[in-house]
């Protein structure tokens, strides 16, 4: 976890200060890390932290104080797992300006959205995120200034 949602989520302070209807959030954020942290098999990162080679920490805030992508390299290849850039693909392609009412800070995410799409429009990056159509794995095409359009990579089962 990115030491900013380290010190967001696992906060006693701030989950007190949260509106009641959010506090779940850090329950179940607080629940679900404490058996790792009482364990001390929890390691905060900072953004730009290779995890183990090939596999990188990269800022993606918005979403959350320190939402983190993973850009993964293999063989000069290339994927960009963004998690959750992007909420309603139907939507924020065509719109990287609308936002969700779960982004923690809506302006940030709308930058960062803007940001990745130019980045992988413009590199032809492999991307996989959440709330993506299936299988989740695709390219980002530039439609217009400002607009994208989700290309997923193809599907096909392989034969026994």
């Amino acid at each position: 976890m990115n030491q900013l949602d380290h010190q967001h989520w696992l906060s006693e302070q701030t989950a007190a200060q949260a509106p009641l209807d959010r506090q779940i959030f850090f329950k179940l954020a607080q629940q679900s890390t404490r058996q790792y942290v009482d364990n001390e098999h929890w390691k905060p990162i900072a953004a730009g932290t290779e995890i183990v080679p090939g596999i990188k920490a990269v800022a993606a805030y918005g979403h959350t104080p320190g939402h983190t992508a993973l850009e993964v390299v293999s063989n000069g290849a290339k994927l960009l797992v963004w998690g959750d850039i992007v909420h309603s693909h139907a939507v924020q392609f065509a719109h990287p300006e609308v936002s969700i009412e779960y982004d923690s800070d809506t302006e940030m995410a709308k930058t960062t959205r803007y940001a990745f799409m130019k980045q992988v429009a413009a590199t032809h990056e492999l991307v996989a995120g959440m709330h993506l159509p299936f299988p989740g794995i695709g390219h980002v095409v530039q439609a217009s200034e400002g607009t994208y359009i989700w290309i997923p990579v193809e599907y096909e089962p392989v034969a026994k």
